[in-house]
């Protein structure tokens, strides 16, 4: 029988997932549609930090609807391997100093540095975050207020 864990102790134990996880599922909304694609990914806590070009239709479908979704686990392993799923709203943000901290080599290949006026960050807030931990063992973390 799993143990039920205290708030902070689950937050701790998601927060511990993110840093371990180096990629993503993200989906937006496309003409009332969902619409995944893979991304890397960052946090601060439960917030979810990505890096995006401005000029993409992820950014568009944001602009249009904040709702999101993050799936991260599995990556080529068998289930039951630990899931993380982040529901919430995303915003668009220009924070130069969060892009240069985010910033890794290569990003090159996508962008000319981490001060091209192309790239954003997309903040990904959670309402709501499923962590599975092996077969059907789900404890779900929800914004307060």
């Amino acid at each position: 029988m799993a143990t039920e864990l205290s708030r902070e102790e689950l937050e701790e134990k998601i927060a511990a997932r993110l840093q371990k996880e180096k990629y993503g599922v993200l989906s937006t909304v496309e003409e009332d549609r969902p619409r995944s694609r893979y991304m890397s990914i960052f946090h601060d806590g439960l917030t979810v930090l990505l890096l995006a070009d401005r000029r993409s239709w992820k950014v568009d479908q944001l602009e249009a609807n904040p709702h999101a979704n993050l799936l991260m686990g599995l990556e080529g392993h068998m289930w039951p391997k630990d899931i993380v799923d982040v529901q919430g709203r995303a915003s668009i943000q220009d924070d130069r100093s969060v892009i240069r901290d985010l910033w890794e080599s290569d990003m090159n290949r996508y962008w000319e540095g981490p001060d091209d006026p192309n790239i954003v960050v997309l903040k990904l807030v959670p309402d709501t975050i499923v962590l599975t931990e092996g077969h059907n063992d789900e404890k779900v973390w929800k914004r307060e207020g």
